[in-house]
């Protein structure tokens, strides 16, 4: 309805069941409903429209196979974080000056915003001292923030 400037639903008494300014403002729709064909009744060449209802065996059930599927999960909430200028330089003047520091990367990240991305380094630190109780609290800090 490109163009329409509104819309009058008639019943099949004539009534619109719009508010009369809204028929009012739909200029290009007549003012009067059209038509409403007269009821037919069949005649012996016409088939019966309730010819199905009266022989259940014109469409066979399929039978059921297998419980019917639930339908599957959302895909997960799409999530993105804008970083700033001075973050974003910080970032990339530190991934080409320490590349293999899991730590300033971490904390990096994690002033950033990027969770996800901390995590990861932080992990990777923890894997690689095994005995840091500093490294694990980092780890664990910004995974309790992920779950807020």
């Amino acid at each position: 309805m490109i163009g329409a400037a509104g819309v009058a639903l008639y019943t099949s008494a004539g009534k619109s069941t719009q508010p009369k300014s809204m028929v009012a403002a739909a200029s290009n729709l007549p003012a009067t409903p059209p038509p409403v064909p007269a009821a037919t009744t069949p005649d012996a060449n016409t088939p019966s429209t309730n010819s199905m209802a009266a022989d259940s065996s014109a469409i066979p059930a399929a039978p059921r196979t297998a419980a019917p599927a639930a339908p599957a999960a959302p895909a997960p909430r799409a999530q993105f974080n804008v970083l700033d200028t001075e973050n974003l330089n910080a970032l990339v003047k530190v991934k080409s000056q320490q590349p293999s520091s899991h730590l300033v990367l971490g904390l990096m990240y994690a002033r950033a915003g990027l969770l996800a991305e901390a995590q990861s380094e932080f992990r990777q630190l923890v894997k690689e001292n095994p005995d840091s109780v500093e490294a694990m609290r980092l780890l664990q800090t910004v995974q309790q923030w992920q779950r807020r």
